[in-house]
């Protein structure tokens, strides 16, 4: 079962190793772990629902409980805490568009608050209610996670908006295809909630951010249902299309999503690499991404982000090891970049993999890349600012090698559906 006060499953701890929390205290003092409420505790404090009795509507005080917060960190504190602040008065869980059109209605009619719910990941604070006199209706579209329908002459699939990461890879896999889209929210998030944030994902170089996959579907408003057809590529305009994405819920509640979907990879690697400097290794990303290497990902971790990421992994061995080596080599010796420019693409992607010798380590990034590290308060977002500004920004590490990690994703010349991955 889903975390009622932080990120995950219950099911799924992942305990801090002993090195971990020391190298977390010698970066910044000592911690003591606050003690946190129970739910028991919280249910107490949820307040009688205002709305009247909805065969679509559940009053359940845990139900509330569990759709009052998103997943950023001062909603963590606060759910640890069990100071949720405000609860929506009813959950809705409709199963078809009919059914949001049903409860739209009825929130029009009542002058209900009417907050849309996909995987209740946002980071913003928009899906958590706020204090006021109207009540508060969350409108949960879990129950709509299928595959309606999959063109496979168009390549184009229809979901309902609630399929989450797991649940629109899962169908489509079953039958072949992919959406390739992996954001840093992908166990949770849902296709509805992509297309409403606009969101990017992990692999996005590849197969393209949400507003390239989003093809059309349907948004359920006040006045009734807005349809969004699927069209190929147009030189006239506006495209409605535009007007959804990132709306953020605003417009309305989406009720049907259509994704252009692509075959899956007849071949799938990831690794990472180790370089000795800050410089080294954006050269090096820089020349990748100029030379238009068919790449589904290319992601940099600075020195500090790269020990951090092994000493809470448990791996102070590795760090000592990748220490001496990179001290041994020394910058002079390190050919990556060289390589680079002479090699377009299998050379430079053998010379990286010789040089890094790290396949295990990308590996184990694909397995457990959306486990968050609930008992550390580790929440890694992107940074969304311009190249030159991220350079001025970059944070350096004052320990031998200053390593840095740098991670390639590409598609095998002359395949068409290959694609193997280099990532850090």
């Amino acid at each position: 079962m889903r975390r009622w006060n932080g990120w995950g499953d219950e099911a799924t701890v992942v305990e801090l190793p002993a090195n971990g929390a020391a190298f977390l205290a010698g970066r910044i003092g000592a911690g003591q772990p606050l003690p946190d409420a129970s739910l028991e505790q919280v249910l107490a404090r949820v307040p009688a629902s205002r709305l009247a009795a909805h065969p679509l509507i559940s009053l359940d005080a845990e139900t509330r409980v569990r759709h009052a917060r998103g997943q950023s960190l001062p909603d963590w504190l606060a759910m640890r805490e069990g100071d949720f602040g405000q609860f929506p008065d009813g959950v809705a869980f409709p199963e078809t568009p009919e059914q949001i059109r049903q409860l739209l209605a009825l929130a029009a009619e009542r002058d209900l608050v009417l907050i849309p719910y996909g995987g209740g990941t946002s980071v913003a604070g928009h899906i958590n209610p706020q204090a006021g006199e109207r009540p508060v209706l969350t409108l949960s579209l879990a129950h709509m996670n299928r595959l309606l329908e999959l063109d496979e002459d168009s390549l184009i699939a229809t979901f309902g908006p609630g399929a989450s990461g797991p649940q629109v890879e899962s169908q489509l896999r079953a039958r072949g295809y992919t959406l390739g889209h992996f954001p840093q929210s992908w166990e949770l998030s849902t296709l509805g909630g992509w297309v409403a944030s606009r969101s990017s994902g992990q692999q996005s170089l590849r197969y393209g951010r949400i507003e390239q996959l989003f093809a059309g579907g349907t948004l359920e408003t006040f006045a009734g249902p807005m349809e969004l057809p699927t069209f190929p590529a147009s030189a006239a305009g506006p495209d409605l299309r535009e007007l959804v994405l990132g709306s953020e819920g605003r417009f309305g509640v989406i009720s049907e999503v259509r994704v252009r979907v692509s075959r899956l990879a007849e071949q799938e690697s990831f690794y990472a690499v180790f370089l000795p400097s800050w410089e080294q290794a954006l050269s090096g990303i820089r020349h990748l991404a100029q030379a238009r290497v068919p790449l589904s990902m290319l992601r940099l971790s600075n020195a500090i982000e790269t020990e951090t990421q092994l000493a809470l992994a448990g791996h102070p061995g590795q760090i000592a090891l990748l220490e001496k080596y990179l001290a041994l080599r020394g910058a002079g010796g390190w050919q990556v970049h060289a390589d680079l420019r002479r090699h377009r693409q299998p050379d430079a992607e053998r010379r990286l993999a010789e040089t890094g010798q790290a396949p295990a380590e990308g590996l184990r990034w694909r397995v457990h890349r959306h486990l968050a590290g609930q008992e550390v308060g580790a929440q890694p977002l992107p940074l969304p600012l311009p190249a030159p500004r991220l350079v001025e920004r970059r944070l350096r590490g004052g320990h031998p090698g200053n390593r840095h990690r740098l991670g390639q994703c590409r598609q095998p010349a002359g395949q068409d559906r290959g694609q193997s991955a280099q990532r850090s």
